[in-house]
């Protein structure tokens, strides 16, 4: 939590305290707020921003293949968040609760795959053309796949983002984090690469569409749900 959000925190609990039924404690805790905001030079709008922030799933990477990165994007698109990449880490941006929800399922999709894609490479054979690089490049081919078909599947269900929804959340990002967006490199997709890597993105596909997200009353109820397929 940055300088600037510890502020937005303090001035939300003095609003707070500023509907109380105490006259004197209230009316003390509404000056204190614009104080605060008088100071810092914020307005009602960036408290509101408050309600947002960002939470970090350490992934272990110091350079992140473009089938994480893309599973990181997919799993953000579903919670309304952001995802930025970091040192070993993708940090989601979004409002609070959002992130934390994000960032579990981010963890419990990221096992599936892995497990996914070891079963494929114990499948691959061990000898003639099948050396440590095409099982690597097939592997990630793989990969892939089983992230485009999770990505379908988040389309069917992702909930959609008003724009005065997505307008404060861009303002967090620039008032708030004040994050810096850098251009996405370009990056060779490993399926892109031989007739082999083609039919390992296919493979992996069919095993992302086995993989269940479930419609619930609220995001916590599809985190949950990810969670005992995970423990099956």
């Amino acid at each position: 939590m940055n300088e600037k959000e510890k502020i937005l925190n303090k001035i939300r609990k003095c609003m707070a305290l500023g509907e109380s039924a105490n006259e004197h404690e209230a009316a003390s805790a509404m000056r204190q707020a614009r104080k605060l905001m008088d100071k810092h030079g914020l307005t009602e709008v960036h408290v509101g921003l408050a309600e947002f922030g960002e939470e970090g799933v350490d992934l272990g990477y110091r350079r992140f293949p473009g089938w994480v990165t893309a599973l990181a994007a997919v799993v953000g698109t579903a919670f309304q968040c952001s995802a930025y990449t970091s040192w070993r880490s993708v940090d989601y941006v979004g409002r609070k609760e959002n992130t934390v929800i994000a960032s579990y399922c981010l963890e419990v999709l990221m096992r599936q795959l892995k497990a996914s894609r070891k079963e494929f490479v114990s499948s691959l054979p061990s000898y003639g053309r099948y050396g440590a690089r095409i099982k690597r490049e097939n592997a990630d081919a793989f990969c892939e796949g089983w992230v485009s078909a999770i990505a379908a599947k988040v389309r069917e269900f992702a909930a959609p983002v008003t724009q005065q929804e997505k307008a404060r959340h861009n303002q967090y990002l620039t008032d708030v984090r004040e994050t810096k967006v850098k251009k996405a490199r370009d990056r060779k997709l490993a399926h892109e690469s031989s007739a082999s890597a083609a039919a390992a993105a296919q493979l992996g596909y069919r095993a992302g569409k086995d993989v269940q997200l479930h419609h619930g009353m609220s995001r916590e109820t599809e985190a949950l749900a990810l969670a005992k397929q995970d423990k099956a």
